[in-house]
């Protein structure tokens, strides 16, 4: 066998180890802002289903929160986080398999190719051990495509049921996922026109229907229609890297090194995903046209589509492109296989090669994230002795809240204060904030609580925060 079943196994379990090995590191998989926020309001969910009160709107699609939820019935809930991401990691990797199967038949290097290129993607392989939707979105996307090849050989029933019920799961845990499964609903509906079969048709038309009902819901509060992604999206966006941020919002202004355009179709062959992908491609540019032959049509027009929406949002994320890695790792398999097929002495060099390669690379990639939980885990620790305090905040108020801390909190971002509470409590971070924040609404009010106030320096604390106590001059 071209790759030694034992060093398969192995490699097929690296991704659960390095999760428990984070965990007792102390890593609980919450960072920044989203993830704490989706625990905010899957533990209300969660009481809900327990008999509590309604959680109320929120902004985020409602399917992984019910998840996450549901998990959290049993499981602490960063765990229960933790736990659906890396299960949806693993499942993405088994439709991967099948679909690549299904396309280009059996093939001995499809496994080798998919632990590396997937499983150990450091990328992908960070969204594995994280709160966030990103993997369970992932997986509703290929599971979604795999179906969807097998309708087109089947014609059957079940196949389309399971990709209509794939794909409205998906929209509804990340509505940017209706771009790449939007070719392959369409395809769908055309292959149907050939069959005629009527209960395919009502199948086909339930999302449309799940849709508007969603939208009549959520009515002009809808971030499906109105998130400022959404709003501010321009095919201009294409073509530049400066973006200032809408009013009201809080994120800070971004400058990039590319444009959108270059960034979100080139991506793909960043040694991020897989170190041996542009490679191979670019070894094997004489026979794209082959595969693109090769490859169905909504494949090709789907990583376009995404890659074209991509560039023209304000923001560019790695996270972002998890959603068609999927998709290319599937129409760039031939050229890896033929790039293969060209090293067959050096073929166990260079995977054993890659493996500590992207092993490597995963520790780069974690480390932001890893060190961003940790400053958020010190951070909590060393306020917590001054609890019960009026506390203006802000970047780690949402953490501190979702980690149980009790003060009275006050945001720097939403509005200009004019007047600061004396004997109240602010924690900052100076040379972070001025210099993502500048001419925000947190500057503003630190420049007039400097100029105005007396700031006693508490506690400089680990992370890089401090804490002041504010004073009348």
């Amino acid at each position: 066998m071209i790759f030694k079943k034992n060093l398969q196994n192995l490699l097929l379990f690296f991704p659960i180890a390095i999760l428990i090995f984070l965990i007792a590191l102390g890593f609980d998989g919450l960072y920044g802002q989203d993830g704490y926020e989706y625990a905010r309001y899957a533990i209300k969910l969660r009481e809900f289903l327990l008999g509590g009160e309604f959680p109320g709107d929120v902004v985020w699609p409602k399917v992984y929160l019910f998840i996450l939820a549901s998990f959290s019935l049993v499981l602490p809930i960063s765990l229960a986080g933790q736990l659906i991401s890396l299960l949806a990691f693993y499942a993405c990797y088994y439709f991967l398999k099948k679909a690549i199967s299904l396309l280009y038949g059996s093939n001995e290097k499809a496994e080798p190719f998919l632990l590396i290129a997937f499983l150990l993607s450091p990328y992908i392989l960070r969204l594995s051990v994280v709160v966030m939707a990103d993997t369970f979105a992932m997986l509703s996307v290929i599971a979604t495509v795999y179906y969807y090849f097998r309708y087109k050989k089947s014609s059957k029933l079940v196949d389309i049921a399971l990709c209509v019920l794939w794909g409205t799961l998906g929209v509804f845990s990340r509505y940017a996922v209706l771009v790449p499964i939007a070719p392959f609903l369409l395809w769908a509906m055309v292959h149907w026109l050939g069959i005629k079969k009527w209960k395919h048709l009502v199948v086909l038309m339930i999302p449309i229907f799940v849709f508007f009902i969603n939208l009549l819901l959520e009515g002009s509060g809808s971030k499906f229609t109105n998130h400022h992604l959404i709003e501010n999206w321009s095919f201009l966006n294409l073509f530049k890297s400066e973006f200032f941020a809408p009013a009201g919002l809080e994120i800070s202004n971004r400058n990039y090194l590319l444009p959108n355009g270059i960034f979100y179709f080139f991506s793909f062959f960043h040694p991020g995903f897989f170190v041996l992908l542009g490679v191979a491609m670019l070894v094997n540019i004489k026979k794209l046209r082959e595969y693109l032959r090769l490859s169905p049509s909504p494949l090709i027009i789907s990583i376009i589509l995404y890659s074209i929406f991509l560039s023209g949002i304000t923001f560019q994320g790695n996270r972002y492109i998890a959603l068609s890695y999927p998709l290319f790792l599937i129409f760039s398999f031939p050229a890896i296989r033929d790039f293969l097929e060209r090293l067959k002495k050096n073929y166990a060099t260079l995977i054993v090669g890659c493996v500590l390669l992207q092993l490597t690379l995963f520790v780069r990639a974690m480390w932001p994230s890893y060190n961003m939980n940790e400053t958020e885990r010190n951070l909590a620790a060393e306020m917590e002795p001054f609890e019960g305090s009026v506390l203006y905040s802000f970047e780690v108020d949402i953490s501190m809240q979702q980690r149980g801390l009790d003060f009275q909190y006050i945001s720097l971002w939403k509005e200009e204060i004019k007047d600061f509470q004396s004997g109240a409590l602010v924690v900052f971070n100076e040379p972070r904030i001025a210099k993502l924040y500048t001419d925000k609404n947190p500057m503003k009010n630190w420049n007039r609580l400097q100029q105005d106030y007396s700031l006693n320096p508490i506690k400089k604390m680990k992370s890089g925060w401090t804490l002041y106590k504010i004073e009348k001059r």
